[in-house]
This record gives structure tokens, sequence and C-alpha cells, in this order.
């Protein structure tokens, strides 16, 4: 090899290797780990003592083991080592029981709990006794090595007599357990001396009373520390007291427990497990302590083996495993004070656990089972017994691994299925045997259980907080007593220890199931179910364990609080119906069982056990009992019914409940058909029927309305429900109506003013509508209706009350038709012909005789009257009515006002007979025209009259203007004639025009040939301003004849100033206007100058304006 080469590899040192063992064991395990050595041993007794003494540092081996004389824990056992014990204790990780599977301890790790208290322990075994310092620290060198131990054995002539070298620190060993170094001592004897400072080892310290306070606490649960235990039948606890004396010291016992009366029998049963033999047997363990409590539990266990499983034999081979284990169950616990133990002693103040002395054969009611490996382990289970198993577990013996994991590797994989093995497949058996046993013992007065196998019940509370595999554990011990045939001899079907046979749902024949149940309480029965709950994930795909679910009379029964007579509160899921969760049932008429569903969990499970799954139709028609008064469940019942029913007309629950007449609640719990009930919510309704009626569909229903509507329920007002309500008016009128009977007929009358869609003719006729109940002067003496409400066949709008108050109802002030329902309704609330009729009898019969109105009220009287007589007068001329029908012709009803003018005269008053139209004044029969205008009325009512013959007069057309003008003109063109009398000198030229035609056209002229006047006597009349041409177009004009409008801009400015000197003043604007309409920029100043000269001030100023708007051109 190459000289470069060292050595190399990996090294952990012992310190390293114990530092690592003691961080996976607590320190409270030291106590298990040596009493399960002793055990090992052969051991029968066990005893650890608190030795709290300080030694003499005097002739010891060497100064090092000088730290260690101090306090210290003693750990005996009646068993001396074996050869081969010594060498296995110096295994770390090995040990010596690797291949003995009879042994507890096989992983070589347990002793070296005790490095968590010191870093020297030492002990004594038979003849020898060993020091161990793996510090290599404490003891003298060998050949100037350290050494990790040392181990020889003792002279036996008595540690008096021994040389100072031959001492070498036994003293603390002296007398204890009967140690005298004088012979072979029977037994083996730990001394762990207390660390004092902090070493490599570990940091922690612990003090004398912190060890006591360990071992207090151990003892709360050390009668089960027995149990599977197979050689140790005495453990005791004691501590020696910090007192020296020269020769002696004081022990002070502070528990021990006892298994009292073993027999051989019994020791070979615990200690010898064969393959395929369970085991069963009892032991009563006895603990004493220092406060002179005595408690004494009595236990039966049963243990077994069987074979390993095929498929794991490898494994088992490989971790020396074997299929082991027991059951073990608390069949009483009973302490009591006992005053006459330890009263002569005398205790230093050590600490006491204070027990209750009236604890003889209390109820175990705190009893948890826990999980075991011949020790308890962390693992809790609840149950009513503890199981023991060969578990594969770490070498820390920590929790173990049963729960299933996907995500576990393979190795782990094979551990969790060997643990799983023991606990559900070899366990459950034992369990069962155990239970056989139990019950055998309670048949026979052994034992005082109210029901044991209640008590035994394979299953923890659901309020414990337990691992899952615990309720699959249950199960397969269910299983194997359902199998147990040995169980169902025992128990007598007769001797039910729970009275619930109406609260669980059994079959007629009793099998197995039942009469194992009935020796359940209700509690059992209940805590089944939570624990169903919670671990369904667990066996929900096992089929075996499904079969047997379905049978079991566990599930909680639907039950509502009117079913007086159903006590059934669980049933078997086989038998059950399931109606969603929801879904609020009603009392029954059948057997049919429903099944309670609380949530998700609820419905998957019972989905995964093929339980049955009621349709809500199916429920509602042929399973639930019609009640025949309504109460709360019924209504929550329908709420739900209504709830699963889809919308529309098609949905079969709806339209079913229509085809059975289902009856449906009121607010007063009444039932009735759907048809006859309204919504509470709709005011109209509301209002009508009043707020306490039994017409009203129950208040939580309303919400389903449109899916009720379909099926009849009135949700709306319509025609059919508007009649309804018209019709509950008039009845509520007949017999004691209530004081709010006028508001109920508004609130109708208001609803159907304002959707203004139904038919009037449907109910025109029943009184709801409210009526004015006064007038005023002078019409409220004849205006008398005692009622409140009428119909709108009997009412008249109040425009008419002038034609017909007499003889009908007016509308109420709040209750008068609008226009836009007036316009909709055109006869609402107006008369017909024969109330006007009557009315105007009425005026002409009772008015005219009372004085009152003779007195103060003519004028209205004459009103009334004739507005009665246009009412009749539109009648009868738009629409034909014949007033010959209802009037004869001799009736007086016509007030034809003569002379005196008085209305009440009845001369005034006279008949159709009496009257002819077109008759002039003075003659026999004239009417007055105030009466003659209401032609129509008169024809219609048969008045005669006159007529005139039908001849044709013939009138030709004509113009006299026209004919005026032309003439006029023509005489004017013909110069020389008789009519021209007066003429015209225009520079020379005689023009000759007629004065009267002149006088006539012209004030001026009228005035200038008026007598006295400047022309009256000259002729010819000069003109000067103007030619001959535009004096003409003068002429023509005063004749009639208009100006031409296109004339020249001078003969414009001619005829202006002509005008202007003749006081023509139309002529003048007309030419100021024509003119305006010829200014331009190269004339303006010209037509400006004309319009000065001819005083033209609006042609002045338009020139004007014209130059101040263009000055920049």
């Amino acid at each position: 090899m190459d000289s470069n080469f060292q050595s190399y590899g990996q090294n952990e040192t012992l310190i390293s290797s114990i530092r690592n063992i003691i961080k996976d064991y607590p320190f409270e395990s030291i106590f298990k780990e040596f009493l399960q050595n002793a055990d090992d041993a052969g051991a029968k007794r066990f005893h650890v003592i608190v030795d709290d003494r300080s030694h003499s540092t005097e002739s010891l081996l060497c100064d090092g083991m000088k730290a260690w004389q101090g306090p210290a824990i003693l750990i005996f056992n009646d068993a001396i080592f074996k050869e081969s014990d010594f060498g296995s204790l110096m295994q770390i990780r090995v040990g010596g029981k690797q291949d003995d599977d009879t042994k507890i301890g096989k992983h070589g790790l347990g002793f070296n709990s005790c490095y968590h208290f010191t870093d020297f322990p030492s002990f004594i075994s038979g003849d020898s006794i060993a020091f161990l310092d793996p510090q290599e620290k404490f003891l003298p060198k060998k050949n100037d090595f350290p050494q990790r131990g040392i181990i020889g054995p003792f002279h036996k002539n008595g540690i008096r007599n021994f040389s100072e070298k031959d001492q070498f620190g036994l003293d603390p060993y002296d007398g204890i357990e009967g140690i005298d170094f004088q012979s072979t001592f029977n037994g083996t004897l730990f001394r762990i001396p207390l660390r004092q400072q902090p070493s490599e080892i570990s940091d922690r310290i612990f003090s004398v009373n912190e060890v006591q306070e360990l071992l207090i606490k151990i003892k709360s649960n050390i009668t089960s520390q027995f149990l599977f235990l197979r050689n140790i039948e005495k453990i005791e606890v004691s501590r020696v007291s910090s007192i020296s004396y020269a020769t002696s010291f004081q022990m002070d016992s502070l528990w021990k427990a006892t298994i009292n009366g073993l027999d051989e029998d019994i020791r070979s049963k615990r200690k010898h497990i064969v393959n395929g033999d369970v085991r069963i047997f009892q032991m009563e363990i006895e603990l004493i302590d220092n406060s002179n409590t005595v408690q004494n539990d009595q236990w039966i266990i049963a243990t077994g083996a069987q074979p390993n499983p095929y498929e794991l034999q490898k494994y088992a081979k490989q971790y020396r495993l074997r299929v082991l284990g027991g059951v073990a169950a608390l069949l009483k616990s009973k302490s009591k004070r006992r005053n006459n133990i330890f009263q002569n002693l005398i205790f230093p103040n050590y600490p006491q656990i204070i027990v209750n002395n009236n604890q003889e054969n209390e109820e175990l009611s705190d009893f948890k089972g826990r999980l075991f490996s011949t020790f308890s382990l962390p693992d809790t289970t609840c149950l009513s017994v503890h199981l023991n198993g060969t578990w594969a577990q770490g070498s820390d013996r920590a929790r173990l691994l049963i729960e299933k994991d996907k995500y576990l590797p393979d190795m782990d994989h094979q551990k969790l299925d060997w643990n799983r093995h023991i606990l559900l497949e070899f366990l459950p058996d034992l369990h069962c045997k155990l239970l056989e046993e139990i019950i055998k013992l309670q048949n026979h007065k052994k034992i005082d259980f109210k029901n044991c196998i209640s008590k035994f019940w394979p299953f923890p509370l659901s309020t414990h907080n337990h691992p899952k595999y615990v309720f699959s554990y249950g199960c397969k011990v269910l299983q194997c007593m359902l199998r147990s045939e040995t169980i169902f001899q025992l128990i007598n079907p007769e001797d039910h220890f729970y009275q619930h046979s109406q609260k669980v749902y059994f079959s007629k024949e009793d099998n197995h199931v039942d009469i194992l149940f009935k020796c359940l309480s209700i509690n059992n029965i209940e805590n089944f179910y939570h624990l169903l709950r919670n671990n369904w994930n667990g066996i929900g795909s096992k089929e075996s364990l499904k079969l047997m679910i379905r049978e079991l009379p566990i599930w909680p029964v639907r039950s509502i609080p009117s079913m007086e007579n159903q006590l059934l509160r669980f049933a078997p899921v086989s038998i059950g119906y399931v109606l969603p969760k929801e879904f609020k049932m009603y009392r029954t008429k059948g057997e049919k069982i429903f099944l309670k569903t609380t949530d998700k969990i609820d419905n998957k499970i019972l989905k995964d056990l093929g339980t049955t799954w009621c349709e809500i139709h199916d429920y509602t028609f042929n399973d639930v009992e019609l009640p025949e008064k309504s109460d709360q469940e019924y209504v929550n019942y329908l709420d739900s019914v209504l709830d699963n029913a889809t919308s529309g007309y098609d949905c079969k629950i709806t339209k079913d409940l229509k085809e059975f007449n289902y009856p449906f609640p009121t607010f007063a719990d009444k039932l009735m058909p759907i048809s006859k009930l309204f919504n509470y919510d709709n005011i109209v309704f509301r209002t009508v029927f009043g707020g306490d009626s039994n017409v009203f569909l129950h208040r939580i229903l309303i919400k389903h309305k449109s899916k009720l509507s379909n099926i009849g329920f009135n949700d709306e007002v319509n025609s059919e429900t508007f009649k309804r309500c018209a019709l509950e008016i008039e009845a509520l009128q007949k017999i004691n109506p209530p004081p709010d009977i006028r508001h109920r007929g508004f609130i109708l009358v208001d609803h159907f003013y304002k959707v203004k869609k139904y038919e009037l003719e449907k109910f025109d006729r029943i009184p709801f509508v409210p009526i004015s109940k006064f007038l005023d002067k002078p019409y409220d003496k004849y205006y008398d209706h005692p009622e409140v409400l009428d119909c709108f066949d009997n009412l008249v709008h109040p425009k008419y009350k002038g034609v017909a108050w007499s003889q009908k109802a007016l509308f109420a002030e709040d209750v008068i038709p609008p226009d836009d329902v007036l316009s909709k309704y055109p006869s609402l609330g107006e008369p017909s012909d024969i109330t006007v009729i009557l009315h105007l009898k009425f005026l002409r019969d009772k008015i005219i005789n009372n004085d009152e109105w003779r007195n103060d009220w003519k004028e209205t009287f004459v009103s009334n009257v004739f507005e009665v007589y246009d009412w009749l007068e539109e009648k009868c001329s738009n629409e034909n009515l014949r007033l010959s029908k209802y009037i004869n012709e001799c009736e007086p009803l016509f007030l034809n006002l003569g002379e005196n003018q008085n209305p009440f005269d009845t001369d005034n008053w006279v008949s159709a007979s009496n009257l002819v139209l077109n008759i002039e004044p003075g003659e026999d029969k004239y009417i007055n025209p105030r009466l003659a205008k209401y032609y129509a009325m008169l024809k219609s009512a048969g008045v005669k009259e006159v007529k005139a013959p039908n001849v044709k007069i013939h009138v030709e057309e004509h113009d006299q203007s026209s004919i005026n003008k032309k003439g006029l003109l023509k005489i004017l063109s013909n110069q020389v004639n008789f009519w021209n009398d007066v003429v015209f000198n225009v520079n020379g030229e005689e023009i000759w025009a007629s004065r009267i035609v002149l006088a006539v056209s012209s004030e001026f002229f009228y005035e200038k040939f008026n007598s006295g006047g400047e022309y009256a006597n000259l002729n010819p009349v000069p003109i000067n301003n103007g030619s001959s041409t535009s004096v003409r177009i003068l002429l023509h004009y005063l004749y009639g004849q208009n100006i031409d409008q296109t004339l020249n801009k001078e003969t414009y400015e001619e005829l202006l100033a002509l005008a202007n000197e003749f006081k023509l003043v139309h002529l003048k604007q007309l030419m100021e206007l024509r003119l305006s309409r010829m200014v331009s920029i190269s004339n303006m100043r010209d037509i400006l100058n004309s319009a000065k000269e001819s005083k033209a001030s609006q042609l002045e100023e338009y020139c004007n304006r014209f130059i101040e708007d263009n000055e920049n051109l």
C-alpha cells in the first residue's frame, strides 16, 4: 500500500453514543428500563431507593471518586447477574437479549437511561462489583491508560474488617437489601450517584427531591405496570434520610405495590405464552403509600400468541418479532385509609400523595386505556382496557406507527403493517375472549357491574381525544363478538340491563345484533354513531365492516316533537330511509323509519352504506299524515316541500299539491285549500279581509307565492280576486260591519282606479264604494243615504250632481274617479236617462212647493232645471234619446217663463202638448227663447213646430263695389261728358273730373269744393307741381285704381309732391316706400332732397341712414 495513505474511517466515541441514546430516552424512563431488565432477569422484587446520604471520601480507589459519594438512586432486584449479563450490559445498541423473544428488552439501550442522572454508575450482583466511567475521568488509570470501567469480586469478611485498600468506596452499599460483604449478595443493586455539575454526557443536574417527585408520579399508574410483566411481583420505592449514624441508617417506604395471592398456575400463565393458546387470569395488586392509604386493584388479563403472518415473516425474523400480546381490564379498584399502617414510624418531611379515603368500589369512569409494550406507552386509546403487543418500535420506544400514511418509506410501511396486524388481526380475538370471561364472572356474581358488556364496550367516548385506529380496532372486536357463540350463550336475552326497547329498533326475532345491543346503554349507541362519523374515512372502504355496520341499530332516527308516540331514537341503516338534511319532515302514517342527517359526513356514510334515499314527492304524497289543525311543524314541513319544488307550471310536486287538495295553514292555524287563501303582504287583501282573518296563507309560506300562484293561491289582485274582495265587503256590511268598513272600500276602489284593467260590468252592482254622506244646502233636506257604501251602478259623479242628486248618492270626495279612469270607463258615475228624468219630475213636484227654495234658492232651482235640460238636450241630440217614452205629453215638465219670470209659478210649467216651436211672440203656445234653444229635447218630448214651405228663391251673384269703381273710371276716362264738372289746368293742359267723386275720396278736396271752400267757385283749378301724367295717375288713384309699380323715379317723386300738396297720407306713405326701394349710391342725394321738399320724414330718415351706413363707399 502507498505510504501516503493514512488511517481513515467513521468513529463514534462512547460519550457521543451515550449522549445520542439519552436524547431519545426521556429521563422518566429510567424506572421502566431498570424494571424491564429486572423482569427479564427473572426477578420477583424490584426496589428503588432514594439515598440522601453523603459518604466518606476516604479509602477510595482514587480521588476522582470523591465527587460521587453523595446522594444517589439505588435500584435493586432479587435476581443475580449471569455471566452473560455482565457482557451484554456493555454492548451498546446490541445487548444480550437480541435473540430471545421471551425477553422484553432487546436493544441494549435501556441501562443507558441512567446517564440522565449520573456520569459514574456502579452495581453489585452476586459476588461482583463494577464501576463504569464512560468519560474515563474518575477511575484510576491502568498502565497509564484511562479506564472506562472496572469489575471484580469483593472480599467476604465484612466491610468493618476490610483494609482501607479493600474498602475503595463500598460504604454506600453496606446494609442495603442485606448486603453485608460477608456472603454472596442474592440480587443486583445499582447505584446511580447524582451528578453535581454539568459534564460532557449531560448538563442536567437532579436534586434528591426531584428524583423523589418522579418516583411519586410513577405511583399513579404503578398497578398497571405489573399487567404484562412475567416475573416481578413486588415493586417498592423508599428513601434513606440524610441523617447519618455511625453504624446504621433509616430507610422509609414511600410506597410499595404487591401482587397478592399469586399461585403457581397464575405464575405459569404470566411467564409462558404458547402460540394458539389464550391464557386468562386475574391479579389483585395492592398499593400502600406513606399516607396510610391502601389501594386494591383487581385486574383480569388475557394473553396469547400466534404464528407470525406469512407476508411479514421475513420482517419479523429480521427484527426478532413475534405475534404476542394481551388485553387487560380493571374489574375493581378501591382505596381506603389504614390507620394502623406506619403509625409507629417517624417520617421525615417527605411529600405525601393525598388519596380520597372513600373510594371503595368507585366507578372507574376516569379509566383510559393505553397501548403497552409490556409497560405503558404514550399512546392513549381511551378504551376500557389496556392493549399490549410486541410492537415494531424505534429504539426510543416512543409512539407507535399505526395510522396509515401513503408517504411512508418502505421500511416504515413494514413496521406499520406489523403493528396493524397486531392491533387489528390479533388483539381483537383476545379482547373478545376476555369479554367472554368477564361475562362469566358477572353471571356468577364474582363482579358487580350493572352491565359488563356496556362497561367493557370496545369503543372509546367520541369526546375523548383518541387515535383513529382505535375505532377500527373496536369494529374488529365487535365483529369477533358477533361471531362468538359463547358470548350469546352467556347472555340471557330476557335479562335486559337497559330498558330502551322503544328507543332502539330491534327486529321481532332476536339475532346476535339485537341481543348484544340490548345490553348497551343509549350512551353507548349514540357514542358509536359519533365515532362512526369521526372515523369513516378509515373504514368506509372495507366491505365486511360496512355490511356489519348496516345492521347495527346505531343511526339516529329523525323525529319531531309532535310525533309523541314515536320514541324510537336509533335504527339500523339497512331498514331506514333518508330525506335531504334540510328537509323538514312531518309525522308519518306508515312504519317507515327515516334516518337523521346533519351534514355532508352523514350523507357520505349513508350513501356508502347503500341507504335508501326517499324522494320528496313520494314522501309528501305517500307517507305524511295530514293534520286536522295546523301547527308549526306542519308549516315548516310545507316550507321544505315548496323549497324542493321547482318553479313553473310543470312541477309535479306543486301540481299534485293541487290534485290531492293539500291543506294549507292560515295565520290562525286553520287549514284551507290553497285557492281560498290570500297573500297577507298585499295591502288590498290585508285591508279588505282584515289582518286577523283566516283567509291569509301562513307568513312563512309567503316566500313561495310564485309557485303557489300556479295552483290557485291568490297572490295578486286580478279580476276574479277583485270581485271576491268586493263580495267580502258586501258580506261584512250585513252583520256587524267592522268600524273600518269604509276604509276597506276605499282601498279596493283606489286599487281599481290604479290598475284600470278590470271589466266594470262584473262588479258594478256590488256595494263597496264609499259614498258622500251629506250635501250642503239647499240639497241636504232631500239627500238621505244611510248606507256607508254603495255600488258603482248607484253612484253619480259630483259633476252630475245637478241632474241626479235627488235620485242617486254621490261618490265620496276621496273616491271620485279621476280623468284617466273616466277615459277608460266613460259611463262610470254617469246617471241613466230615467234617473235624470225622475230628478226633473222631483224638481217639478217637490222643490216647487218648498218654501225654503222659494225664498232663498230661486236661482239655484232655475240652474238645476236648465242643467237637466242641457243634459237631456245633449242626449237627445247625440244618442237619440226618446223622451216621449218616459214623459207623458201632458206632464208639465218644461219651464217656459212668462212675464213674471217666477219658476215656482205652476203656470210657467207647461207640458209638451202646450208648446209649439217657431211661432211668433204673442201667439198661443209660444216658447220662451231660453227654453226654445233646447230644440232636440223639445222635439223628443213631442213638442210640435210651425214648418216653413220648401220653396227656393234664386239670388244672382252681385259686386256693387266693383260696378261702382268701373263706372267712375269710365266717366273719368271720357273727359267731355255731363258728369265731369271740374277742370284741372296742368301746365296748360286741361284734365276734367267729378267734384263729388273727389270730395268723397279725399278730405282735402271735400273741404276745398265745399261751400266757401277755395275751389268752390274756381274753375279751372291750377296745378303747378307735377306733369299731366302724374296728375292723371293721382285722379285714377282717387277713383279707386291701384298705382302701377313699374313707374320711374321721377313719376314717384311727382306723386310724392302731389300727395304732400293734397294731403293724401296713404299715397304719400306709398310713394315713400317705393322710392326707398330705388335709393342707390348715385341717387341718394336727389331722393333725400325730394323727401325734404315733400316733407316725407320716413323717406328722409331712410336716406340719411343709408348715407351713414355706406359712408366708406
